[in-house]
């Protein structure tokens, strides 16, 4: 049926159902334009309703009629919450480790039993193929004892009751109903529309079994599917500014996967302008669809966060987006202080917060909100009807200034409206559970507001961006349809696991086999190119590895070469006036000045030799990268951990031969012992947060690291450990540079031996005598002893798990056997121990003169120093490649 037809039906005052609320609101907002461009000023309203509500509106209207009905109709959301209760309680079945995922699977397998079964229990009939088929099997009795004992029917089994009880519906004869958009027709949806032809109503059905070719469109092939968008969303303005009364539509094949990436494209292509600051809650030209979930709507997740924090603790990186929500009370000035509070609690190591924990965060940056929080008191039950904890909700939510003097925009009201839907039909979770504990009442919130889809209306968008279920049916003069490669496009089969393959094949179950997807596929893409007069099909030429064909459905399609204009972004958008622009390179900051201390020890020259923006940056702006978020222990914190282990075994054992005459117990011992010390060097805040059995795991890792270094310590010469943690100075460029050096060992005959520790990867000594050396410290902490007894090796005590290993160089085999020796180093091999150190030395004093110069270029030293700097928002050097092997980040 096409979209004249529909609009004509709408017109003579028929109902026309739909299968999607987007081709519904399409229809009614068609004919109610249609009625303008009449000259009317008045009219009827369109009837246009989904399936489900078309189901929705028969029942009520069957039990108006006195049909034999049960007198409830449960709810998605009811049955949602039926089915995890029936398979969390399931004792025979095997422990699941996610229930809410196992109940969703038995609920689409229930559906789809009903849409193409025969009407019956015919899972009764399932022979015994697998424990999964005898679980569903248990769970759909235990579901239909549980509703008969309700009086209740779900909406999977409504349409079988009312065809049962079509002839007793008043006025049914009345009813003239147009399908419309349907690509496939259930048995069950025909068994219901025939009983109520039968009954007297006028039922005409867009009949789209028989697809025909797929002959209008053309065939555009991309580089990649990032390219092939890009092409996309261009075509998609061009005919947009060539036809301004246009109805345009851009059809993704997985656009709920890629969701995030199609519209930070679509910003750039189609409203460049509008991405600089301060309209960002302009209207969009294009609407966008694959609706997310409800509980993703930020407005939405804020109140959701409340309500989590009402009941218990909150993960730090809630909390903080918490805090962060515009619809807290509060200016930008005031949010954007308020987002300060996270940095202390990642140093702090907090993992979680109670809401007294967050209020004593929150009371140093929004005085205001933490004494308005303290004061509002959450009182949530702890056992409670459904209407208790909403009751709960909906007070501690305004005592907390969710959205309190808080502008909305016109999506922002809809997801409030949503909201409070969500709440209106958590009370009706009574007809199932009429008493919940705290957890289970949270579960159950959380869980409904990520099952319940939420898309806001964009009234007066040129462009549609869709889904492929989402675009069929809907009329466009032009759109383009992307990401039809061979391997996405049909389908793969995947058939539901509790219901029998055999049964699924036999009946036709969408999702079970090739064959049932191909026909599927071939339907919906037909629909699709006669869905416009203007057409075009793309795919990907590449994907990830390998190289990728066109979907045999569109393979035969002449190809679309027209040319596309790429849309610049928005910079470049900025300077299209003619402006010409001039490079500047500054690569030279101010000299530090006279009397400036010389911060960062090893690390600034480090980082001068990495990349002289990174050590200006950290070390005289005092930037600081945002911490990372590590399961157990921070890197720094652990290896403040080995640092002080280590540390505290050799306080207590000295020698090398004291190490040597300790058994195997004993050596156990003194582990431990070292272990404990170490620990204590880590904040109490830190293991607090831990899990024990995390807290229990980080203790046995570095005691294993350390087990592994002493044993290769024992096969070193005779040495005694001379100092640790010991502070030094050092004279470079005219400076005093402040070290500390991990550990100073002395040999027998009066030489020096340098460890330092790593609890990363070291680099080796090749490395240090580079033009710009890696890893200076041991080099640098060599010359600030240079003057006392003469060091003999320097080493880095390589403490990363299954690769501990001594690194670094030695004078001679008597200082340390497993060292390199100066004149076999591959890359720069040396005369002799003197002339590596006066290499080192003359690499190292010219870096110090570059750091007190000012000089700051940008200039990584290679590509795995960008990927592991804090600092690439600040310089924006693209020299990361996301494909290159990243290097491995030090903990010290």
């Amino acid at each position: 049926m096409s979209p004249a037809d529909c609009l004509a039906a709408l017109a003579r005052g028929a109902l026309v159902v739909t299968p999607n609320k987007r081709l519904a609101r399409d229809l009614v907002a068609r004919h109610d334009e249609a009625q303008r461009d009449a000259g009317r000023v008045a009219w009827p309203a369109a009837r246009a309703l989904p399936w489900h509500a078309f189901v929705a509106d028969l029942w009520q209207q069957a039990l108006d009629s006195g049909c034999d009905l049960p007198p409830h109709r449960l709810d998605a959301a009811q049955a949602g919450h039926l089915w995890q209760r029936i398979v969390a309680a399931d004792l025979r079945a095997a422990p699941l480790v996610d229930v809410s995922a196992a109940a969703r699977l038995a609920a689409e397998a229930w559906e789809r039993l009903h849409a193409h079964g025969e009407g019956g229990p015919s899972w009764r009939g399932f022979a015994a193929t697998g424990p999964e088929v005898e679980a569903f099997a248990r769970w759909a009795e235990a579901f239909v004892r549980e509703t008969r004992r309700l009086r209740a029917l779900d909406i999977a089994r409504a349409p079988d009751a009312l065809a049962k009880e079509a002839a007793k519906l008043s006025g049914i004869d009345a009813l003239d109903a147009v399908f419309a958009g349907f690509v496939e027709v259930s048995p069950q949806q025909r068994r219901l529309l025939d009983a109520l032809r039968a009954a007297g109503a006028q039922v005409a059905w867009a009949d789209g079994d028989a697809a025909p070719e797929v002959r209008r469109g053309r065939l555009y092939a991309a580089a990649s599917p990032r390219d092939e968008l890009v092409a996309a969303l261009a075509w998609a303005r061009e005919r947009a500014e060539a036809e301004p009364n246009a109805r345009i539509a851009v059809v993704v094949h997985d656009l709920h996967e890629r969701r995030a990436l199609v519209a930070a494209l679509a910003e750039d292509a189609l409203c460049p302008a509008l991405q600089w600051p301060g309209r960002e809650r302009e209207p969009r030209p294009y609407d966008i669809s694959a609706a997310g979930a409800l509980a993703d709507a930020p407005i939405v997740a804020t109140a959701l966060a409340l309500v989590a924090l009402a009941h218990g603790p909150l993960e730090r990186a809630h909390a903080a987006a918490l805090l962060r929500s515009r619809h807290l009370p509060g200016d930008d000035a005031v949010r954007a202080a308020r987002s300060g509070v996270e940095r202390p609690w990642l140093d702090e190591g907090r993992r979680e917060l109670a809401l007294p924990a967050l209020l004593g965060g929150l009371q140093r940056f929004d005085p205001a909100l933490a004494a308005r929080w303290r004061d509002a008191r959450p009182a949530v039950p702890a056992h409670g009807s459904p209407r208790a904890f909403v009751d709960a909700w909906r007070r501690w939510l305004e005592a907390t200034g969710w959205c309190d003097g808080v502008p909305l925009d016109a999506a922002e009201l809809a997801a409030r409206g949503a909201w409070a839907d969500l709440l209106a039909g958590f009370v009706r979770l009574t007809a199932v559970a009429p008493q919940l504990s705290r957890d289970e009442a949270l579960g159950a919130l959380r869980d409904a507001a990520q099952a319940q889809a939420f898309e806001p209306e964009a009234p007066g968008a040129r462009i549609r961006i869709l889904g492929v279920l989402e675009a069929a049916g809907l009329p466009f003069d032009a759109v383009w349809i992307a990401g039809l490669t061979a391997e996405a496009w049909p389908r793969a089969p995947q058939p539901n696991p509790l219901l029998p393959i055999g049964w699924q094949r036999d009946r036709d179950v969408p999702r079970a086999t090739a064959a049932r997807e191909l026909a599927y596929a071939r339907a919906l893409t037909a629909s699709l190119d006669a869905g416009a007069p203007d057409v075009v099909f793309s795919y990907a030429r590449r994907l990830d590895d390998h190289d990728s064909l066109p979907s045999p459905l569109i393979a035969h399609l002449p190809a679309y070469a027209a040319a596309i204009a790429r849309t610049p972004g928005p910079a470049r958008a900025q300077f299209d006036s003619g402006v010409t622009l001039e490079p500047w390179t500054d690569g030279i900051a101010p000299a530090w000045a006279d009397d400036a201390p010389l911060r960062g020890g090893a690390g600034l020259i480090e980082s001068q030799s990495a990349c002289p923006f990174q050590a200006g940056a950290k070390y005289r702006l005092l930037t600081r990268g945002w911490p990372a978020a590590p399961s157990g222990l921070a890197p720094t914190e652990r290896g403040r951990f080995v640092h002080a282990a280590l540390a505290a075994f050799w306080r207590a054992v000295g020698t090398s031969r004291a190490l040597g005459a300790l058994d195997e117990a004993a050596l156990a011992r003194r582990i431990d012992d070292a272990v404990r010390a170490g620990r204590d060097a880590v904040a109490p805040a830190a293991w607090a947060s831990l899990p024990p059995v995390v807290a229990a795991g980080e203790a046995a890792h570095v005691a294993r690291v350390v087990r592994a270094w002493l044993a290769l310590e024992r096969e070193r010469a005779p040495f005694a450990v001379e100092a640790t943690e010991h502070e030094a100075t050092l004279t470079l460029a005219g400076r005093v540079l402040s070290l500390r050096i991990d550990r100073i060992d002395r040999l027998d005959d009066g030489r020096r031996v340098i460890v330092d520790y790593k609890t990363g990867m070291a680099a080796g000594a090749d490395r240090w005598l580079d033009e710009r050396p890696q890893a200076p410290q041991l080099a640098l902490y060599a010359m600030a002893l240079h003057g006392d007894a003469p060091v003999a090796a320097l080493a880095y005590a390589q403490l990363k798990p299954g690769r501990v290993a001594a690194v670094g160089l030695a004078a001679d085999p008597a200082a340390w056997p497993a060292l390199a020796a100066p004149d076999g180093l591959r890359d720069h091999p040396q005369e002799g121990w003197d002339a590596a150190h006066a290499a080192w030395s003359a690499a190292i004093e010219r870096l110090g003169r570059d750091a007190l110069a000012g000089v700051v270029r940008v200039a990584p030293r290679a590509r795995k120093v960008c990927d592991l700097c804090d600092f690439r928002p600040l310089c924006r050097f693209a020299a990361a490649d996301d494909n290159d092997e990243a290097g491995e980040r030090d903990d010290d």
